[in-house]
């Protein structure tokens, strides 16, 4: 009797064995759990007018430079790629009547995380803001510049200017070394003075003696502002802006 007892409690192991052992050889046989090497892009644009009113935020087109892959933005300002391959991306955002800006972009998220999520951007409108007169002059090492714009910025109705420095005379929206704005006007004057002073133009890194170039623009109060090839990039002013000015520092 006993020995029967033993026989059937080894006869007990032997089955839970063969279960364990069935339950581990039947489990998730599909093989190590590949890497995600892409996932989705998606982010959000809001539009504004040159002052900074907000406006439409739909159809702006979103494009990955180096590929065939846009999108446009909806009537809240949302875009997504659904399945972009990881790795290093330059982002264009256009749109009729709106300064191209272009954004770089880290994407190595993928769809377990919700993809790269960009922060939401802030873009505005071409200006409108011609300059009708720029004249500099110097005073114990300050810049001074009374500019004259077309038309007049008021409280109800700003308009917004940017300084361009550099030490190479081809200064321009999209070369120079330094910048000053934008800069709102809004006295209902039509003649307003800048002030660029000595301390300023040694945080851009001018110095005594040295000749410094400079032009200035109408822009927006929304720049679409990015780093480019020789220097900041405001692609929302308005073009050619004024002559270009310079001054030898003391």
């Amino acid at each position: 009797m006993k020995n029967e007892k033993i026989k059937s409690l080894k006869s007990l192991l032997l089955v839970l064995m063969l279960a364990l052992t069935w339950a581990c050889d039947s489990g998730d046989d599909s093989g190590p759990v590949e890497p995600e090497t892409k996932g989705p892009i998606s982010g959000e644009v809001n539009l504004y007018s040159s002052q900074g009113v907000p406006t439409a935020y739909e159809d702006m087109t979103v494009t990955i430079v180096g590929t065939s892959m846009n999108t446009k933005t909806n009537n809240r300002g949302k875009f997504n790629f659904s399945s972009v391959d990881f790795g290093e991306y330059q982002l264009e955002f256009k749109k009729e009547g709106f300064g191209t800006f272009y954004k770089t972009v880290e994407h190595n998220k993928g769809f377990s995380v919700n993809g790269t999520v960009l922060t939401t951007l802030s873009l505005g409108r071409i200006s409108n803001t011609a300059i009708y007169d720029a004249i500099p002059s110097q005073e114990n090492g300050d810049i001074k510049v009374r500019v004259t714009t077309i038309p007049v910025g008021t409280s109800t109705d700003p308009v917004y200017v940017t300084f361009f420095f550099d030490s190479e005379v081809t200064v321009s929206n999209t070369e120079n070394e330094g910048i000053k704005g934008p800069i709102a006007f809004f006295s209902g004057q039509g003649t307003n003075e800048v002030t660029i002073t000595a301390s300023e133009l040694a945080s851009m890194g001018f110095t005594s003696g040295e000749t410094v170039y400079f032009r200035v623009y109408g822009d927006s109060f929304h720049t679409n502002a990015y780093v480019g090839a020789a220097g900041t990039v405001h692609p929302n002013a308005k073009t050619p802006g004024s002559s270009t000015m310079s001054v030898v520092l003391p």
